[in-house]
């Protein structure tokens, strides 16, 4: 796989949505990508995503998947819905 390099990796963390979720996540300047009802797909760089769990962790924010593309990460919600109530 070939790495773009202005570019970079993507990872895209799928979280429970809650309040004061965009305060958090400038901590380590991510944002949200998509969002609806129950849950928020946090966009933030490759090298960024452990510092990133942390912090949202600490924040008892719950995380639930880790993924590189925004396409995956709507799948995975979509069947979150069926599990999570």
């Amino acid at each position: 796989m070939v790495v773009k390099d202005k570019v970079g990796r993507r990872r895209y963390i799928i979280v429970e949505k809650k309040e004061n979720l965009e305060e958090i996540i400038k901590e380590f300047k991510g944002r949200i990508v998509y969002e609806n009802e129950k849950f928020a797909v946090i966009f933030c760089k490759h090298y960024l995503k452990d510092f990133a769990l942390k912090t949202l962790h600490e924040n008892s924010v719950n995380t639930f998947k880790t993924t590189g593309t925004i396409k995956k990460a709507k799948k995975i919600i979509s069947n979150l819905h069926l599990f999570v109530n």
